[in-house]
């Protein structure tokens, strides 16, 4: 991740599971996009704002103009019937399926940037990629089972229940 996205302004390696590999694939629709998650208002060069996702989970006052009236854009959550969550909430759930799953707290600590801020860590940069793939991989794995594999399976098992 860029300085820029970072609180503590430096550059941070997060690695991709196969199953983020498999979103961004997916989400690139054609070989001329030059970002993975484009703006609806951009010809696929530009990236979706930092609080798109934010916005999309909680809808929008005043949204929608239709004719001289501003109407409300639902949210993804009150779509879903869902409790109040944020974007940033994501963190400690993908934190806590890891850590249920067996990862251990240092790995996700390291995954998730929080470092102690002690005198060692200032001589010590080693990036902990290793133990960050394994975090993200086991992560992949937990994610598949819980919401299965897409698709595929949901025809097999509506085919089943048929």
């Amino acid at each position: 991740m860029p300085r820029h996205r970072v609180k503590k302004r430096r550059e941070v390696i997060v690695p991709l599971s196969d199953l983020a590999v498999e979103v961004i694939k997916e989400a690139i629709s054609d070989d001329d996009q030059t970002v993975v998650f484009p703006s609806k208002f951009s010809d696929g060069d530009v990236p979706v704002a930092r609080a798109s996702l934010s916005q999309a989970l909680a809808g929008k006052k005043n949204g929608k103009k239709v004719g001289d009236k501003a109407e409300d854009r639902m949210g993804i959550r009150q779509f879903l019937g869902m409790d109040h969550f944020t974007a940033h909430d994501l963190r400690r759930t993908a934190a806590t399926i890891a850590r249920r799953a067996g990862a251990p707290r240092p790995d996700v600590k390291a995954l998730l940037d929080h470092v102690n801020g002690d005198v060692t860590e200032v001589h010590d940069k080693y990036d902990m990629l290793k133990e960050k793939r394994q975090v993200v991989d086991l992560l992949a794995r937990e994610l598949r089972r819980i919401v299965g594999d897409g698709p595929a399976q949901t025809n097999d098992v509506q085919a089943t229940a048929a």
